[in-house]
This record gives structure tokens, C-alpha cells and sequence, in this order.
């Protein structure tokens, strides 16, 4: 473990030890906007924006010609808890556009938690040279009101930025979250070319999900479990992902 390693652990593993355990009841889900949308000249767009929602399982599909985006969301929460699991379809063909597709949840939570967030978008574009195209990912954490964001993790490639055309994207990550504060947690994927007119039998493809997780933080009896088998953890090789992007 280098000594930068040992710092950050030592620090994470205090803010789990001693994180007052401050509740406000049961974790609640504000409101919540999930949509799908499928652009050229005109814009085709499926989307839930659901005030004060319950814990449930939705879906749609927003289709223009030949292309679409279709979305399936399971928002859950129970106690201190809740997850979020996204499932994304997209097909771009036929004109110069984009499929994109995006959401988020107005959370706050009961207890001081901890939000995770693991997701992923497999790509599969044109090998032709010209028909360019590009894929992203990412995920968002911000409090409500605030233009900050306190965390994102995003990637980004495709042949328009001599990426490869076809590869999955990935993106992870946690944040510490304070009881009654309202969060604005965030996700998009997006589905893009630039070729016009694009072939008619070319086609843009990608399919993904992001899962988010928020658990409140351990028990100073659970921590110190943590805190044991951290360096462990920390020890091992960090994983590098090399990103191109646009310039």
C-alpha cells in the first residue's frame, strides 16, 4: 500500500467509524424522471415524470422509422435503502440523429448512506470509414438546487474520435450522502452519427445499464469488519481506463 493509499484509507475508514448516525424516518423518493428519445429533423420522446412515486417496475419506447430507444426502470425502497436499475436498447438507422436516453431521482435519504453506482454500454457502430459514431455513458450526483455536481463518472468513444467501433463503456463509483438531504442522482446514455445521409442498412447500436445502490453507512461494528479487510483491498493494482474523447 503506498502512502497515499494508507491516507485515503485511513480517512475513509474514520468517516465510517465515526459518522453520527442521524435519522429522519424512512429513505424517501421525491420524484422521478426517466425518458427515451429518438432525434433527426423532429424528436420523438417517451418519458415518466412521476411526483412523489411508489417503489415499481416501468417501462417504454420511443420509435422514429427504423431506430428507437427502449428503456426499462425498476426503482425500489424500503426502510433506509433503495436501488435503482436501468436497462437501455438503442438503435440508430436510416437518418443523421441521435438516441439518447437519460434520467434521475430526487432521494433523501433517512440515515447517512453511502450511494453506489456500477453501470456499462456496449457499442457495436459501422466499420465503413465515414460513417462515424459515438457512444456515452455516464452517472451524476448533485444536491438538489446546487449547479455543482459532487460526483460523475462518465466515458466516452466511438469512431468520430478514432475510437474502435464496436467496445463497452463503464462507469462506477460511491459517494458519502448526509441524512435530509435531498439528492439529485443521475444517469444518460447516448447514441450518436454523423453521416448524412447515413447508408440505409447502416446502424448504430448500443445496449447498457447502471445500477445504484443506496445503503446507509456501516455500524462502528460493521465498519471495523470494513476497516480490517480494506488494506487487502487497497493493495491490489488500481484500474486504469484510457478514455478518447473529442478534441
Amino acid at each position: 500500500m503506498t502512502v497515499r493509499q494508507l491516507l485515503l484509507f485511513s480517512t475513509f475508514s474514520l468517516s465510517l467509524v465515526a459518522a453520527p448516525h442521524t435519522s429522519y424516518s424512512d429513505i424517501v423518493v421525491e420524484n422521478l424522471f426517466l425518458q427515451c428519445r429518438v432525434t433527426d429533423q423532429i424528436s420523438v420522446t417517451e418519458f415518466f415524470d412521476i411526483a412523489n412515486p411508489a417503489p415499481q417496475y416501468l417501462s417504454h419506447t420511443a420509435t422514429h422509422g427504423l431506430s428507437y430507444c427502449d428503456g426499462g426502470y425498476d426503482s425500489q425502497w424500503a426502510g433506509d435503502s433503495a436501488t435503482f436499475d436501468v436497462t437501455m436498447d438503442h438503435r440508430l438507422q436510416g437518418f443523421r440523429g441521435s438516441v439518447t436516453s437519460g434520467g434521475r431521482w430526487l432521494v433523501r435519504p433517512a440515515v447517512d448512506s453511502i450511494v453506489t453506482f456500477d453501470g456499462f454500454f456496449h457499442y457495436s457502430h459501422p466499420t465503413t470509414p465515414n460513417e462515424w459514431g459515438q457512444a456515452s455513458i455516464n452517472v451524476t450526483l448533485r444536491v438538489e438546487g446546487s449547479t455543482s455536481f459532487l460526483f460523475v463518472d462518465q466515458e466516452v468513444d466511438g469512431t468520430v474520435s478514432l475510437g474502435p467501433p464496436s467496445s463497452t463503456l463503464t462507469v462506477n463509483g460511491s459517494y458519502l450522502l448526509q441524512a435530509g438531504t435531498l439528492y439529485r442522482v443521475g444517469y444518460s446514455f447516448g447514441t450518436l452519427n454523423f453521416q448524412s445521409p447515413p447508408p440505409p442498412t447502416a446502424t448504430w447500436l448500443g445496449n447498457g445499464e447502471v445500477h445504484i445502490a443506496i445503503n446507509p453507512v456501516p455500524e462502528p461494528a460493521a465498519a471495523m469488519l470494513l476497516v480490517s479487510v480494506l488494506p487487502v483491498a487497497l493493495s491490489r493494482p488500481i484500474r486504469r481506463v484510457s478514455m478518447n474523447r473529442i478534441r
